[in-house]
């Protein structure tokens, strides 16, 4: 009932000439957007971190927060003797949350990007113009299975038909 169509050649008599979106990219697209935008944008309402309000931005934000994080180390001189110092620098490992960041801005890129093809580049099919009746006809009869109530409290199952 379809054919797939090649640019340039004539579409065959009995046929006609359909686009239509690319399923797959557009069922699968925004799944791959979401689901990482609802948790990022989650953790963004919970944290109390101010580079995380950029969660609230799809596919930028994840990017935004990482640039606006920093490096969050503190420097500490104390004097070791008369003339010498010492310091120490402590810096918060936060590189799970960077990996993480970079891990939810690519998802939501690869998915944004997905939905865009999948509506932006439609596949172009041949289809019988016949197509509705190219169906075999339904059957003549059939049965069905179903609960029955038997005497005045019993319960059974009986099969209706029709042939």
């Amino acid at each position: 009932m379809e054919m797939r169509y090649v640019d340039g050649r004539p579409v065959p008599p009995g046929y006609h000439l359909e686009t239509r979106p690319r399923k797959g990219l557009v069922v699968s697209g925004p799944i791959i957007f979401g689901i990482p935008y609802v948790l990022s944008a989650s953790v963004g309402a919970s944290s109390r971190f101010d580079p995380d309000r950029w969660l609230y931005v799809p596919v930028v934000g994840p990017f935004a927060d990482l640039g606006a994080r920093g490096s969050q180390c503190t420097r500490n001189t104390f004097v070791v003797s008369a003339g010498v110092t010492n310091t120490t620098e402590n810096c918060i490992d936060d590189s799970g949350a960077r990996f993480f960041l970079m891990l939810d801005g690519l998802m939501q890129t690869a998915g944004a990007t997905m939905l865009i093809l999948g509506l932006a580049l439609p596949s172009h099919l041949l289809v019988r113009d016949d197509a509705p009746y190219a169906a075999a006809a339904p059957a003549k009869g059939g049965w069905t299975l179903r609960p029955l109530t038997m005497g005045r409290s019993g319960y059974g199952v009986g099969v209706d038909g029709s042939f």
